[in-house]
């Protein structure tokens, strides 16, 4: 699964769910916001004057990066995958968002993709939709009651983990 490839030059940060599994919904905006959960969305401040307006450089101004974390933590700090995710969140932030939107947003969707499945994993769903489609549909059916797929990816990556890959 790449969904790097798909998305191309317009990285959209943290995108929902709906936007990872139809990219042509992908709005200009999705690049420096994200809903995370009911009434929190987050937003990555830009310098208004960058050397390159296509890929804009992140500001270092106020306490964005903790507000982010702190929020994160406060939706998701109960979930059954946090305690699993959080960490490698944290420590893109740490690393990653100190220099342009586009490595930092995507190094947030190499870790969504990472979580939901390589190659093996989804050949794995397929010849399950092939062999078993009643029960693949049930699984499916089963998780999406449990996520709101206009919320970030991780909003589903920390209720589901790796079964996020049965909503593919």
């Amino acid at each position: 699964m790449n969904k790097l490839i798909e998305f191309g030059n317009n990285i959209p940060f943290a995108p929902s769910l709906d936007i990872f599994l139809n990219p042509e919904l992908l709005r200009p905006e999705m690049r420096k916001r994200a809903t995370i959960a009911e009434g929190i969305r987050l937003s990555i401040p830009l310098i208004k004057h960058s050397p390159d307006p296509n890929n804009p450089l992140i500001s270092d101004h106020g306490r964005w990066r903790e507000v982010h974390l702190g929020a994160w933590n406060a939706s998701y700090g109960r979930t059954p995958y946090f305690v699993h995710l959080f960490p490698l969140l944290e420590e893109i932030y740490k690393r990653e968002s100190h220099a342009d939107l586009a490595s930092f947003n995507k190094a947030l969707l190499k870790l969504a993709c990472d979580w939901i499945g390589d190659d093996d994993a989804f050949f794995s769903l397929q010849k399950l939709k092939t062999e078993e489609p009643e029960r693949a549909l049930q699984i499916k059916s089963e998780l999406e009651r449990r996520v709101n797929p206009e919320y970030s990816i991780f909003d589903t990556l920390f209720h589901l983990g790796h079964n996020t890959i049965f909503l593919f």
